[in-house]
């Protein structure tokens, strides 16, 4: 498949959404050309692509391309659609897509539309084995209506009963359970298929039941064409259908009507009213018997499966008890371990308040130091500074007391002229200021 074909049905896919899947009659007919096309070129190792598209398009554009292409496929590739369409998802348009695979398969190949049809109905079934209203429609409109039902060509014979339960199933669920209820002359050819092709003993013993009062309902005429068909096959008429034994009600011309309606008692009447009565006795009984052997055996499966459906559920509960065990000791474990975190978190937050309060208390009293220290170093400074200013000033006094006698000295020589002796006492002056400087603390002399 080229590009240009994977990118229009890529489109048509797209318009097939938009348009809540529904695609017009132009473009439906162009997606089965082109699926067509791609079935012959694109089958094979590389098919994904192609199933995708089948996936994507209207069911009508996939049957219509497996028509028109079917001819011309290889074996390989009809095996790949046989399984592929078989995996599709439970879907409306897939169930439907299935039959009307199966119907195109069957018109090309008799034998493989037939087991494609039974695994397809294998596949709608559910493990009760009720179908949905939508595949029973599915279903009678595709094999069930019509001139020609596809349903008679069917010989279901060349499989073995358990690959047509499925087929047989549905085709009875079509029959009488989807609504609206076919009228009995369109059930009749597909009743007349079951018996042809030897499907009604492969039917399970409440559809036979269920189909034998059916028919008791019927028209006198139309159960005479049952009556034809039971006659014409080797097995004769089944258990059950003895009530068809009973000669068809005729009309009774004018001028015998007082012999049907004579005295009981009457020579000519008698005997025939008791031939009469002893046949409809006899259907009478053998159909209650039938009906009586069809209920105890359907009641003996229906006491197998809740017998086996009885043991299931026991070994369901006690798997789920034995869970349940395991559930509680879990739970009792977790309960226990979160009682402890319960505790331990208790703990944790008692412990956490104290340290709380004992955090507090140190702080209040960290607080109380640091103000008591303030006000100590407050004090301190106050004390160093009066005592220090006290300290200069007396030193001022004692260097001021000493300098005075040597100024005075000095102020003497104020005015003399310099001379050796002068200079001299000068510089003895000198020293002795440096002396007191130094006695003092002062040091001048290093």
């Amino acid at each position: 498949m080229d590009q240009t074909a994977k990118d229009r049905l890529t489109a048509l896919s797209e318009l097939y959404k938009q348009q809540k899947f529904k695609l017009p009659k132009p473009e439906l007919e162009e997606a089965a050309n082109l699926l067509a096309q791609g079935f012959v070129a694109s089958l094979g190792p590389n098919h994904d692509t192609i199933d995708q598209f089948v996936r994507a398009l209207p069911a009508d554009s996939t049957a219509k391309a497996l028509s028109d292409s079917w001819d011309r496929l290889s074996d390989d590739a009809k095996n790949h659609l046989h399984k592929s369409l078989l995996t599709l998802p439970r879907t409306d348009r897939f169930d439907r897509l299935k039959l009307l695979a199966a119907a195109v398969i069957g018109e090309k190949d008799r034998a493989r539309g037939l087991s494609f049809l039974c695994s397809a109905c294998s596949s709608l079934e559910s493990k009760s084995g009720t179908v949905s209203g939508e595949v029973l429609q599915a279903f009678r409109k595709t094999f069930m209506d019509g001139h020609t039902p596809r349903l008679e060509s069917l010989q279901i014979t060349v499989h073995a009963s358990a690959a047509t339960a499925a087929l047989l199933n549905i085709a009875i669920q079509a029959l009488f359970n989807n609504s609206p209820t076919l009228a009995p002359v369109f059930q009749l050819p597909t009743v007349k298929w079951l018996f042809n092709s030897q499907g009604y003993s492969r039917l399970k013993p409440a559809h036979q039941t269920q189909l034998i009062e059916a028919i008791k309902r019927w028209e006198p005429t139309l159960q005479a064409e049952v009556r034809n068909v039971l006659d014409a096959i080797s097995s004769g008429i089944p258990s059950g259908f003895e009530f068809l034994l009973a000669p068809t009600p005729k009309l009774v011309p004018a001028q015998t009507v007082h012999l049907a309606t004579a005295p009981a008692d009457s020579p000519l009447a008698q005997p025939e009213s008791r031939l009469v009565h002893w046949k409809e006795l006899l259907a009478e009984l053998q159909s209650q018997i039938a009906k009586m052997d069809q209920d105890l055996q359907a009641t003996r499966e229906q006491s197998e499966t809740a017998t086996t459906e009885n043991a299931k559920l026991k070994t369901s509960l006690a798997s789920a008890e034995s869970h349940a065990d395991t559930l509680k000791t879990e739970l009792t474990k977790k309960a226990e371990a979160n009682e402890k975190a319960a505790a331990a978190m208790s703990a944790a937050q008692t412990a956490a308040a104290i340290a709380k309060q004992s955090n507090e208390a140190l702080q209040s009293q960290v607080d109380e130091l640091k103000r008591n220290h303030e006000q100590e170093a407050t004090i301190l400074l106050s004390r160093v500074n009066t005592e220090a200013s006290q300290r200069l000033e007396t030193f001022k006094h004692d260097l001021a007391r000493v300098l005075r006698v040597d100024y005075a000295d000095f102020k003497l020589t104020d005015g003399k002229p310099m001379t050796v002796e002068l200079g001299q006492a000068l510089r003895d002056l000198l020293a002795s200021i440096f002396d007191h400087l130094q006695k003092q603390g002062i040091n001048v002399k290093d």
